[in-house]
């Protein structure tokens, strides 16, 4: 997959607590720290979005709220994400692995 490059400014503070995250978490660069981090958002914010959006449509229902909740928490996120993620994955240890 082609690759593209970001450019992003941060206040002082950020670089330096990146900076500091990234030695102690043995990251090899600040790119592979914010390559992770950046996934990391994405799946929270599809889950979160899963989320709202269940939420949304068991307010509508009038039902026990004891089972609306049951049900939120037996939901799970779409296969297709979770594959895409774990690729991913595999691919960064792949690379970490063959450097």
């Amino acid at each position: 997959m082609p690759s593209v490059v970001w450019t992003i400014k941060v206040n002082k503070e950020m670089d330096k607590l990146v900076d500091e995250l990234v030695r102690k978490l043995g990251y090899t660069s600040k790119a592979e720290f914010i390559r992770e981090a950046v996934r990391d958002a994405i799946l929270r914010k599809n889950i979160g979005l899963l989320g709202l959006f269940s939420m949304d449509k068991f307010q509508s229902v009038k039902d026990n709220p004891i089972k609306a909740l049951e049900r939120l928490a037996n939901l799970r996120v779409d296969k297709e994400i979770v594959e895409e993620e774990l690729n991913k994955g595999i691919r960064d240890v792949e690379k970490l692995i063959t450097k």
